[in-house]
């Protein structure tokens, strides 16, 4: 996390090496640093208030993603019908994949919109335990791409909050936590938009993505809320399971930045996934993943993460321009650490 010394501390301290390599407990904590890294970057959602002060987080309530609908959900497909392995009735399947095609034409041409992202991760290697919690709020504009966003963090007790801003100019951070303004040094903002999900992005693209797993999903409707939503009725642990965990993981964990061999390593044990659409317009609203994965940061020695994740869109092509503060402009600029200075910086280190 680019700005905020408190996590560059947390990862530093908490990463005892052993013979000249980073452990399972310190290479977890560096790989959630790493997610905190893409999280201050990819996830977004309601913009800041009008006349709402630079740095200020907007306050205005906003929809819990969590709360759940009283009434009960009409399935459309039957238990009985279902494919081996758990997955959806060929009817089911097939209006899965007509609900994603729709959304995808809806999302094709959109200018911007709102995102707001919640992030729970517990990470449990041998007898350490570390977890992550993580809120984002914010709005993204995609012609051209800037966005402004709060991102809320507790790791293992340090909270952080940041504000922070990408335009067309550079990106800027405000750390609210130590009172400090940054901005990235001009050589890595390619860097940090190659880190950019098509969640953010692209929702059109990242629907077609999980489209090609509709062969998994059944449908099911609130008959009077005006949402659909599409479930992943797989086993779990499936081919497409793993495939929609991955691309999660690639933001949450900041799986681009791992070792091949601890990519490799990460094995899915349960997930449940789903996706809830606004029927009248065919826009997503919101998508939830809850699962259970292990990753090997050190061979023979798996650490098990347990992730929920909920990102729930709304405001589709509402213009919210992003404005950065002067301080902002007139910030330092700042290169991010590398992951061969942070072995550096916890090379001999006492364990924790």
């Amino acid at each position: 996390m680019i700005g905020n010394r408190t996590y560059r501390r947390k990862a530093a301290s908490d990463c005892p090496r052993t013979n000249g390599s980073t452990n399972a407990r310190g290479s977890a904590v560096l790989f959630v640093f790493a997610a905190l890294m893409v999280f201050l970057i990819v996830a977004g959602c309601s913009p800041a208030s009008e006349g709402q002060a630079p740095g200020e987080e907007n306050t205005a309530p906003m929809n819990n993603p969590n709360t759940s609908d009283s009434t009960k959900p009409v399935d459309k497909t039957n238990p009985a019908d279902k494919k081996d392995g758990g997955s959806a009735t060929a009817d089911g399947a097939e209006e899965a994949a007509r609900i994603l095609a729709r959304a995808q034409q809806a999302t094709a041409a959109v200018s911007g919109f709102n995102l707001a992202m919640s992030l729970q991760q517990v990470l449990v290697t041998g007898e350490d335990t570390s977890k992550l919690s993580m809120t984002n709020t914010g709005h993204m504009e995609l012609k051209p791409l800037a966005m402004k966003q709060t991102t809320k963090t507790d790791l293992d007790g340090e909270a952080s909050t940041i504000v922070s801003y990408l335009t067309p100019d550079g990106y800027y951070m405000h750390d609210l936590t130590n009172k400090e303004w940054s901005q990235m040094d001009p050589s890595e903002i390619p860097k940090i938009k190659e880190t950019l999900s098509d969640f953010q992005t692209a929702p059109s693209a990242e629907l077609a993505k999980i489209a090609k797993y509709a062969d998994h999903f059944s449908v099911k409707e609130n008959e009077d809320d005006g949402k659909t939503t599409v479930v992943y009725d797989g086993d779990g642990i499936d081919s497409d399971a793993k495939a929609l965990t991955m691309e999660l993981l690639r933001s949450t964990l900041g799986t681009d930045q791992m070792e091949q061999q601890v990519k490799d390593s990460i094995n899915v044990k349960s997930l449940a996934y789903s996706l809830t659409f606004d029927r009248a317009t065919g826009y997503p609203l919101q998508l939830k993943a809850e699962g259970d994965v292990t990753v090997e940061y050190e061979p023979g020695k798996p650490s098990k993460l347990h992730q929920t994740f909920v990102l729930t869109y709304s405001g589709w092509n509402e213009k919210a321009a992003v404005t950065v503060p002067k301080e902002g402009r007139d910030a330092p600029s700042v290169i991010p650490p590398s992951e061969e200075l942070l072995d550096e910086l916890t090379e001999g280190l006492p364990a924790s």
